[in-house]
């Protein structure tokens, strides 16, 4: 029953018949209530102030009695526990037979056969859900799915994409639904990535140009601060820039794109996402940046995939492996790939945003470390998931790479001179840090 109209009751009676108390908690309750003829004896109570239905169960099980609540019809039978045993199996027996009769009804329906074409759905993947809707694999061979009284053949025709099915009419009404539904074209995702090798200074300089600098003041009104400044609410105000690890807007709390990439010197990956410029945009920007040396770009991918489909962007070099000769076994060479990988899986949300599944994998064979002349692979990976809208871009930083080199500056021709060449040159360490940074725009299609 239901906790709804539960409330305590006060009772207290003396060797009162059964059915006189149930009557009484009837009428106090406002439920009804059916005795048995089965039901008999008295029964004396006094308590005060407990729920109506604790009441009534615990009159029951002293008694040895059970009830039958229909909450359809809102009545409740009592019964002794074997009288109400006996009948719930006479109504399980009653519904089988009448199962029975509606299965030799159907049986006796002439099969039908029908063919369905399919255009976008796999038909492997549709033949199982019409299975495990209309029950397992049963008679009629490998294929043949049993359907209440008979069974429905269900055979892939693969050069058609096709499903051929023989069954009954009902059944292949309810297989036409089913392939209705589930027939349908997939969405498409264009997801285009631009692989950066940037410098220090690439964050800063990106950030000014695109909008921002560290007072947060914007260029050419675009971003956060020119909707601040008119007096805005900062609910109102779409943030043109977010970060975090969960890729979460901060509002106010982000000033410029430099600051807010340059988190990611003390993260395993820096995540943000630039919502008030696109591709192209960015582009033109990432291009004058090359020019002046503070960013090269490495891969500029673009790949189409289906939604909740991943897709997987490779580039990188085979890695040479020299095994030396042993005994009679001569020298060998094997190769090991050394990859930048880029793994990603869209899927759409309702409210237009895209949830992305990235992993990045950045093998950088390193010479420095070489074991034997073989060189040894760093690995740097990253994975995440985040929440991107659409057309919006998010960047992936965190990677990065630290180069440090001696080398001599020297007067040309005087810094050649034996002995006194050494007062014309001078050592230096060069130290050369750079971060990898992966901007991806996913599009809908």
């Amino acid at each position: 029953m239901s906790g709804d109209g539960i409330f305590p009751i006060s009772i207290n009676v003396e060797n009162v018949e059964l059915g006189t108390v149930f009557s009484m908690i009837s009428t106090m309750v406002g439920m009804n209530i059916i005795v048995g003829d089965e039901v008999k004896g008295t029964v004396s109570i006094r308590l005060k102030d407990i729920p109506w239905d604790k009441v009534l169960d615990n009159i029951l099980k002293i008694k040895k009695l059970a009830k039958h609540v229909d909450n359809e019809s809102g009545i409740i039978r009592i019964h002794s526990q074997e009288s109400l045993v006996a009948q719930e199996e006479f109504d399980r027996k009653r519904a089988e037979d009448a199962q029975k009769n509606i299965d030799a009804q159907r049986a006796l329906e002439p099969l039908r056969t029908e063919i369905f074409r399919l255009y976008y759905a796999d038909p492997e993947d549709v033949k199982t859900e019409i299975e495990s809707i209309l029950g397992s694999a049963g008679e009629g061979g490998e294929g043949a799915t049993k359907v209440a009284a008979g069974t429905a053949q269900v055979v892939i025709d693969e050069r058609t994409r096709s499903l051929v099915v023989k069954a009954r009419s009902s059944e292949l009404d309810q297989i036409h639904e089913i392939i209705k539904r589930v027939d349908i074209r997939n969405v498409q995702v264009l997801i285009e990535a631009i692989v950066v090798n940037a410098t220090d200074n690439f964050l800063e300089e990106l950030g000014s140009r695109l909008g921002f600098d560290k007072t947060g003041t914007a260029f050419g009104g675009v971003g956060r601060a020119a909707g601040i400044a008119s007096g805005a609410a900062s609910t109102t105000i779409p943030p043109a820039i977010g970060f975090g690890d969960t890729a979460s807007w901060l509002g106010n709390n982000a000033s410029s794109i430099s600051d807010l990439l340059n988190l990611s010197e003390t993260a395993t990956g820096g995540i943000g996402l630039l919502i008030s410029s696109g591709t192209q945009a960015l582009k033109l920007e990432l291009s004058a940046l090359e020019k002046e040396g503070l960013s090269k770009t490495v891969a500029n991918p673009k790949v189409f995939t289906l939604n909740n489909k991943k897709a997987l962007i490779k580039q990188g070099d085979k890695v040479p492996k020299v095994t030396p000769a042993s005994g009679s076994e001569p020298a060998s060479v094997s190769y090991e790939e050394a990859n930048l990988l880029l793994e990603v899986t869209p899927s759409i949300v309702g409210d237009g945003n895209i949830v992305l599944e990235i992993k990045l994998n950045w093998d950088v064979p390193d010479d420095s470390k070489a074991v034997q002349g073989n060189p040894y692979i760093t690995q740097r990976v990253i994975e995440t998931e985040l929440l991107v809208p659409d057309k919006a871009v998010v960047v992936i930083g965190g990677i990065k790479k630290q180069e440090t080199a001696d080398a001599d500056e020297k007067v040309p021709g005087l810094g050649d001179l034996p002995f006194i060449g050494q007062l014309f040159r001078k050592g230096k360490v060069k130290d050369n840090r750079t971060e990898l940074l992966v901007f991806i725009s996913p599009r809908v299609i």
